[in-house]
């Protein structure tokens, strides 16, 4: 069953009205909105008043209830009480020497351990699931990693020598694969494995039958170490795994190429859902419209970023932010207006696409890539790793309006490092290739008619 869920933030205000609208974008699961603990022990003892007094209230209504807060940070500014409290933490510190007041680094004991008293704290208010926010990742904040003198120190333990901040990127981010890359992405993950177990005990605390899970981003699919999936069964202890999906419905009116097509995005997220495919994992897209209201994001944007995941029939749900944050859930109810009128809609594409079988060009969409990347040629590292996850592939179909299927097909594309980790036994006789995939699957022993490839070296001539 396809199931809508809800954020709301003002949740302990005008809560008739949050019932009211949750219910006509057809929730029937709610996500409470706190912070991450980080306030004053007033404001801290008064936000979990209030979830301990609305928890019950909105089960009460019907809804599943679930509570929504962040974590490391999202690479933003502190204010007041938070500000004073995250000096006395550790920040996370990119390898080009980025460092957000808001973000902390895990390997801070002192910073962990009050994320978990938190987690703890909001456990014990009775919900029916929890949800890490995107936060939950080292990377994706205009820089890569952590290099705070605690991981340093670890690194420098683990390749058996000191290694400077400055000398990550040129030994392990330049070249061939190699020990380097390896090890630092090794930290990296592991970082993110221990701080997600120190979560799970947390909830335990409390309830070890309370659902954690997160939400995935860039990153946590291959640059950080570990990928979403395997973070998402750290946290469901020995409960069902949920993950809310990377992609939302805002990207083409804020980020620019590639995600400034809504096709483009909706594909990002179905890529996610065929790397999820074997597993047994509740998965929900991202229907995010922010900032909100509709001036800034149309609800026919969200709307089509919906039906377009319905069709896919793949996803359990969506996480469909249609009451705003800030002001009163009936001053903008744009979003939910336009859901109960797509409601035939809804039931039209259950009805034309319910239990058949997508049709199109296959991707070829390999989610760890970065380890093994030959970056001879890459140049200097950009703000991020390029860790491939948004696939050129997908850009290069969905902006040419042709359809795209995920796994066995007549046709595949197969663009740059995809070409090096695709199984042979997948790819068919019809290939799509750029160059440098070409140039891998040469290498593999796969006959693509290339005969040599090269470097351009000035301009083409007629």
């Amino acid at each position: 069953m396809y199931r809508v869920s809800v954020p709301l933030v003002r949740f302990y205000r005008d809560q008739d009205e949050a019932i009211r609208q949750a219910r006509r974008l057809g929730a029937t699961r709610v996500f409470l909105c706190v912070g991450r603990g980080l306030g004053s022990e007033a404001e801290n003892a008064a936000e979990i008043a209030r979830l301990a007094e609305n928890v019950p209230l909105y089960r009460a209504a019907g809804f599943e209830v679930g509570v929504w807060l962040s974590t490391i940070g999202h690479g933003g500014e502190l204010v007041g009480a938070a500000r004073e409290r995250g000096s006395r933490f550790a920040n996370i510190v990119g390898l080009r020497g980025k460092s957000p007041s808001d973000s902390f680094c895990p390997l801070d004991d002192g910073f962990s351990g009050a994320v978990c008293a938190h987690l703890t704290a909001v456990a014990g208010t009775g919900p029916d699931l929890i949800m890490i926010d995107d936060d939950f990742r080292l990377s994706n904040r205009g820089d890569c990693g952590c290099s705070c003198e605690a991981h340093l120190r670890e690194y420098g333990r683990r390749v058996g020598r000191p290694v400077r901040r400055e000398d990550v990127i040129p030994l392990a981010f330049s070249g061939k694969p190699n020990a380097f890359r390896r090890a630092w992405m090794d930290l990296m993950g592991d970082t993110l494995r221990d701080f997600a177990r120190r979560m799970r005990a947390a909830v335990d605390r409390a309830d070890p039958s309370i659902r954690l899970g997160a939400c995935a981003c860039m990153s946590v699919w291959d640059a950080d170490g570990v990928d979403s999936l395997e973070i998402a069964h750290i946290l469901a202890g020995r409960n069902r795994p949920f993950l809310r999906l990377i992609g939302a419905a805002y990207w083409p009116t804020s980020w620019g190429p590639p995600c400034r097509e809504l096709p483009y995005v909706a594909e990002l997220e179905r890529m996610q859902r065929f790397w999820c495919r074997n597993e047994e994992i509740e998965i929900f897209s991202e229907g995010d419209v922010y900032p909100r209201p509709r001036h800034f994001v149309p609800a026919a944007y969200l709307e089509a970023f919906d039906t377009i995941l319905r069709a896919d029939g793949g996803l359990d749900g969506i996480l469909k932010y249609g009451v705003d944050y800030v002001s009163s859930p009936a001053y903008e109810t744009g979003y939910a207006d336009r859901a109960r009128r797509s409601e035939p809609i809804y039931a039209g594409i259950e009805e034309l696409f319910g239990g058949k079988r997508a049709a199109g060009v296959s991707v070829a969409c390999e989610m760890h890539k970065l380890a093994d990347r030959d970056m001879t040629d890459f140049g200097p590292l950009r703000d991020g790793y390029d860790d491939g996850f948004f696939q050129p592939e997908q850009a290069i179909l969905a902006y040419n309006t042709v359809p795209i299927v995920y796994g066995e097909a007549a046709v595949r594309a197969v663009f740059g490092e995809n070409g090096k980790h695709a199984p042979a036994a997948e790819l068919p006789g019809g290939l799509l290739l750029d160059a440098a995939a070409a140039v891998h699957l040469a290498a593999r022993g796969l006959d693509v008619g290339l005969i040599s490839a090269g470097p351009l070296d000035g301009p083409l001539s007629g």
